[in-house]
Order: C-alpha cells, then sequence, then structure tokens
C-alpha cells in the first residue's frame, strides 16, 4: 500500500501538469507515461507467457501494441494539425485501434509467413502473440479514450475518476478483508483474497464514486451539466471494483500458470 501511494504522488503531479498545461491537445503529456507504462507491461506479460513454456516473438508483439495505443490517441493528435477532429469520420473514435489490432494481427502472422521454415509451432507463437496484444493493448484504449471524451476538463474528470474509485476500493477491500474476512474467494489463485473484502471493495467504490460526482467534478468542470443520480455513481463504482477484481485474479491466474 504504501509503495503504490509512492507511486501514485507522480502521476497525480503528472495528471496536474496535463489538465493546466496541455493547451489544446488533452492528454499529450500523460502519452509518454501511457507509452513507457505500455511498454513494461508487455515485457511482463511476455515473460509470463514464455515461462509457461510457450513461445512469443517479441517484436511484431511490441510493435502491435504501441501502434494500437498510438491509433487510440490520433483523435487528440488529429487537433495538431489546426483542425478539430471530424465529427463524421466513418471510423469515429474506436476505429483506429481497432484496424490497428487487425493490422497488429497480420503483423505477427506476416513474420510467421517469413520465418515459416515448416517446424511445428505456429499456432502456438500466433496465439500467444495475439493473447499478449490484446490483453495489454486495448484496455490502455480505454484511458486514452477517457482522457480524450469531450474536452480538456470533461476528458480528465473522466479519466481521475477512474483512478479514484478504483485506488480507494483497493483501500476499502484490503480494511474491510483484514478486520472481517474469513471465507476465501479464490483461494487457489489468490489466497488474500476474501468475500467480504470484494463486498468492501465494491461498497467502497460506490461511494467513492458518489463523492466524486457530487465535489469532484463540479469543481473540476466548469460546465457539469445533468447531475449524477445517486444510483449511476453507485453502479458506476461498483462496476469498477468488479473489474478491478477480475483483472487481478486474470493476473494472479497467469502468474500461476507460470510458477
Amino acid at each position: 500500500m504504501l509503495v503504490a501511494a509512492l507511486l501514485l504522488l507522480p502521476l497525480i503531479g503528472l495528471l496536474v501538469v496535463d489538465f493546466y498545461w496541455s493547451g489544446s491537445t488533452p492528454g499529450v503529456w500523460l502519452l509518454p507515461l501511457g507509452i513507457t507504462t505500455l511498454v513494461l507491461a508487455t515485457e511482463e506479460v511476455i515473460d509470463l507467457v514464455r515461462s509457461t513454456g510457450r513461445r512469443v516473438v517479441a517484436w511484431p508483439v511490441y510493435t502491435g501494441v504501441v501502434a494500437i495505443f498510438s491509433a487510440s490517441y490520433l483523435p487528440g493528435l488529429w487537433i495538431l494539425s489546426g483542425s478539430p477532429y471530424p465529427v463524421d469520420c466513418p471510423l469515429g473514435r474506436w476505429g483506429w485501434p481497432l484496424v490497428m489490432t487487425v493490422i497488429a494481427v497480420g503483423l505477427v502472422l506476416g513474420q510467421e509467413i517469413l520465418a515459416c521454415q515448416g517446424a511445428r509451432g505456429v499456432v502456438e507463437r500466433m496465439a500467444s502473440g495475439c493473447f499478449v496484444i490484446t490483453y495489454v493493448a486495448l484496455p490502455f484504449c480505454f484511458l486514452t479514450q477517457l482522457r480524450l471524451f469531450h474536452d480538456n476538463r470533461w476528458g480528465m474528470a473522466a479519466l481521475v475518476s477512474v483512478v479514484f474509485v478504483t485506488k480507494l476500493s483497493d483501500v476499502g477491500a484490503y480494511a474491510s478483508g483484514r478486520l472481517w474476512g474469513r471465507a476465501k474467494m479464490c483461494p487457489h489463485l489468490s489466497p488474500n483474497k476474501t468475500w467480504v473484502g470484494a463486498m468492501g471493495g465494491v461498497v467502497a467504490a460506490g461511494l467513492a464514486a458518489w463523492c466524486y460526482f457530487q465535489w469532484v467534478t463540479p469543481w473540476m468542470i466548469t460546465d457539469p451539466g445533468p447531475h449524477a443520480t445517486w444510483w449511476g455513481a453507485l453502479l458506476f463504482g461498483g462496476l469498477l471494483a468488479i473489474a478491478g477484481i477480475v483483472g487481478d485474479l486474470s493476473a494472479s491466474m497467469l502468474k500461476r500458470d507460470a510458477a
């Protein structure tokens, strides 16, 4: 928990810089951090897959994940041309990373075609490479789209809401699990996770989301528009908490498989 708090401080500073000094291109200060984190995450997942004895050709995977993430930020880079991103673009905002995902899969396939000498293992290498690409790159695209939502203020409020709610959900899950947790959720994957801790995390996330939309959002957005309903805030927080639990368990599953 202490390490997470120390790592959170530079992130908060970078969010402040991006909020006040990004100009007309929201997220431009966060883009290098996103690419660096993406590359490190890709390296970790590749190592996990290789630890299971499966083979992964690294260079098309790294190229693919960076290309997909960069494509998701294309609407932000479009602004640098001096014109806003066209609202009637056939690909919209999600079309670019999806098209790049297809290209990245084709890159993995092309590498196998060029390197194939009749040996077995092509399907295994392709499946492993495509798994790493989709597992790492596509979730990062959600963060990019949140930052580019509507305008600078709306986008930052959307992005910070995910960080804020997720972290307080972790705190709630840890505290309730330590105090009252007995029944294990998935002891074969994560021995420390309990059902009480999971419920505590969901409750904490819902309360955090309500507080965020009640007080923080009106401060960040000068024209907040419709006021968030209490049930909408609770639903938003609960879904984020559940997504975090599933993400933690999936990471634990990969690590167990690689052990």
